[in-house]
């Protein structure tokens, strides 16, 4: 199983061209992903596209034909011009999928900072061998008080899913039937925290309620330093030069079905880089 996720900034490249063939083509070169996960996608939000307004779940659901498409929108307004405008989280996938979920995530109150909705795409697909969730998000950026609450809310979601995969749960039919769970997940995305924010931590390790997640840039690279996966190429939006802050974190049983975690380097199709994950 191959799983891309990528920070797409709605099409917009470092030459400040909107291009979703574009971010197609990346995708394609860099193999053949069975599931696709792209932040910041955008549906007839034309100040994201300089006014164009373009249906970019269409446009990236036809350059992709043989994958379903799951989409959460973060937001979902009619904007001051009166266009019904959409920004979330798209997942698109070749692999069945049997179950899927929208979480929007929580956004206290935060006066001093400008923050903007967040949103929580997950799915349940089959494979060959086994039933895997996968979850695809973006947080916060510019309020830590919200980013806090979000990394918290998605460690209780994922530890009531692993709880309800290992507990037998009364079932009935109807809306009442048991829907599938699975204690294999991958949590993949933009996280807005480096690997030295007290955040990755919270998110990464085992508590009383929750197992642990496993980076897995780690699990496969070891000690070495993660590669960038923003401000390479966009020195405006990112002034302190090249980091990480797009992660796929996985449950411990996939540990060892990790094949290959890398990074798009040289693409500058968007201000971030793609990340691909290949799981035996």
């Amino acid at each position: 199983m191959e799983i891309l996720t990528w920070n797409i900034q709605a099409g917009r490249g470092v030459d400040n061209v909107n291009d979703i063939q574009r971010i197609a083509s990346v995708i394609q070169g860099m193999g053949d992903p069975d599931v696709i996960c792209l932040q910041e996608v955008a549906c007839n939000f034309p100040v994201l596209d300089d006014g164009r307004g373009e249906d970019q779940v269409h446009s990236l659901s036809d350059l992709f034909p043989n994958h379903d498409a799951i989409y959460g929108a973060a937001i979902d307004c009619i904007d001051p011009n009166n266009n019904r405008v959409r920004f979330g989280n798209l997942l698109l996938s070749r692999l069945p999928v049997v179950q899927k979920s929208l979480h929007q995530l929580p956004r206290p109150v935060d006066p001093e900072h400008k923050n903007m909705p967040r949103q929580l795409t997950e799915v349940i697909v089959r494979d060959a061998n086994s039933w895997i969730r996968i979850m695809t998000t973006h947080l916060e950026y510019h309020s830590v008080l919200q980013r806090q609450a979000q990394v918290h809310h998605i460690r209780g979601l994922l530890n009531e899913a692993h709880k309800r995969a290992k507990a037998p749960i009364k079932s009935d039919t109807g809306p009442y039937e048991v829907l599938k769970e699975t204690e294999f997940s991958v949590l993949c995305g933009d996280f807005n925290f480096e690997p030295a924010d007290p955040l990755y931590s919270t998110l990464a390790a085992a508590d009383i309620e929750a197992e642990a997640l496993f980076d897995a840039w780690c699990v496969v690279h070891g000690g070495i330093e993660h590669a960038a996966t923003c401000g390479i190429f966009d020195k405006e939006q990112w002034p302190e030069g090249a980091h990480c802050r797009d992660y796929c974190f996985v449950s411990s049983d996939l540990v060892p079905r990790i094949k290959l975690l890398e990074v798009n380097s040289l693409t500058d199709a968007s201000d971030h880089q793609p990340v691909r994950l290949v799981l035996r």
